[in-house]
């Protein structure tokens, strides 16, 4: 009897099955695991982007509220800038200091005022006005000078003296650009 050929399926816990199949379960596998890995990688993405978005929305409110609660606080921070007028050179005196040592201050200040004409005021009473500021910052302690009430105070001094010789406006404000303590 020559070999016939085995027309009878192989058993299903043989060799041969799982050859046969073998290609096509690895194939499957493989794509089972890139779907779930990118399947996770998205819900990430999604998770970070969605609490990125949270964050960002949550603070730009906050930041919102506090900017509008800040500008009732100080309606004065959203008036419009009157005219400028620096002093001119800077300003040096000597102050005094409790420990003997000789101190200088030196500032330049800028005055804002509320209209046009009290610049030309201001600008024929520079030497006055000038005169006045270096009276003022002669009076100061070291002391004095170098705390921020101190700084608040001299500038209200400052402007309370100024507005009292104008006739045409009133200074708005005092900036010190420059404020050096040797």
């Amino acid at each position: 009897m020559a070999d016939a050929p085995n027309t009878n399926p192989p058993a299903a816990g043989s060799k041969a099955n799982n050859n046969n199949n073998a290609p096509a379960n690895v194939n499957v596998n493989k794509m089972t695991t890139y779907i779930i890995l990118g399947m996770f990688v998205l819900l990430i993405t999604v998770i970070v982007a969605g609490a990125f978005l949270i964050f960002t929305f949550k603070s730009t409110a906050n930041n919102s509220v506090a900017v509008q609660k800040v500008a009732e606080v100080n309606p004065s921070a959203a008036e419009e800038v009157g005219p400028l007028i620096p002093l001119g050179n800077e300003i040096i005196v000597n102050i005094p200091s409790d420990d003997g040592v000789e101190r200088y201050l030196k500032v330049n200040v800028t005055l804002e005022l509320d209209n046009d004409k009290a610049k030309e005021e201001v600008t024929k009473r520079l030497p006055q006005i000038r005169d006045l500021i270096i009276s003022i910052l002669r009076t100061k302690t070291i002391d004095k000078i170098d705390e921020k009430e101190g700084k608040d105070e001299i500038r209200s001094e400052v402007i309370d003296s100024i507005n009292h010789y104008l006739i045409t406006g009133k200074v708005k404000n005092l900036y010190f650009e420059d404020f050096l303590v040797n």
